[in-house]
């Protein structure tokens, strides 16, 4: 099961959330997002816990659907826009501008993904259109682990070695979104609070709503892993967060995140 933020920071709906470190070098969850009408709008918040949520204005104006650190940078994409930051979030600056509603870091490669195109980049900072994905009008999400990508596109989950070749299957949460990799567990997030979890990035075994304790009325746009917890987010709030084990008999469990 999974434990549900009470972090509710107005003029913020958080769109997606990644793992990295802070301007200290020490562990650091970050939520990107929309501004709305409220007079301390936001568009960035950040926890060290997964559970409580600090309101941040670095980011600036606009609409960000997704960030994530790696090569000590955080990238934050959104609408016509990419922003970069080397010391933690406290400073970003104006990158390429493109439209993508993802970003993903892992080895040595970044890949950004939008409803036409993906792009991919070796520094997080200069990018180029990624010719290994389709261009099918749906949303790639990517995520790195094991020597593998994994991206949620359309009604498919898609896998490669190298960001270049890849395999697809059907998914089994619906339209795949959120996806991540941690604690040697693969999770993806879809329609109807459901996740599905593989050891692999292949072979995937689906958990519903009424037994992961995630909403059946939301849909799981975005996951982050890191130190040993997953933090799911929906297009409005920080859902929750939990951990994820796996026993010897390579069975997966995910509990509540306060143990």
């Amino acid at each position: 099961s999974w434990t549900v933020s009470n972090s509710q920071i107005s003029g913020f709906e958080p769109r997606g959330s990644g793992f990295g470190k802070n301007a200290s070098g020490n562990p650091l969850w970050m939520a990107v997002g929309a501004q709305y009408n409220a007079a301390n709008a936001t568009s960035m918040a950040s926890t060290t816990d997964g559970i409580n949520w600090t309101r941040s204005s670095a980011l600036g104006d606009g609409v960000f659907k997704d960030c994530a650190y790696g090569q000590g940078t955080w990238v934050a994409v959104g609408n016509s826009i990419m922003k970069w930051s080397s010391n933690g979030g406290l400073t970003w600056n104006v990158g390429s501008y493109f439209s993508a509603d993802s970003v993903s870091y892992g080895g040595g490669l970044w890949i950004a993904g939008g409803e036409q195109a993906s792009y991919v980049s070796r520094d997080g900072r200069n990018w180029t259109l990624e010719s290994g994905l389709p261009a099918t009008g749906t949303v790639p999400r990517a995520a790195y682990g094991n020597g593998r990508w994994v991206v949620g596109q359309g009604s498919q989950i898609r896998s490669s070695t190298d960001g270049v070749t890849w395999s697809a299957i059907s998914s089994p949460v619906g339209l795949p979104q959120g996806v991540a990799y941690g604690s040697g567990t693969w999770l993806i997030g879809g329609n109807g609070g459901t996740i599905a979890t593989s050891p692999d990035g292949e072979t995937w075994t689906t958990i519903g709503s009424s037994t992961s304790g995630l909403p059946a009325s939301t849909a799981i746009t975005n996951v982050a892993a890191g130190n040993g917890r997953f933090v799911a987010s929906s297009n409005f709030r920080v859902v929750a967060a939990g951990q994820v084990t796996t026993g010897l008999s390579g069975t997966t469990t995910i509990s509540a995140a306060n143990g």
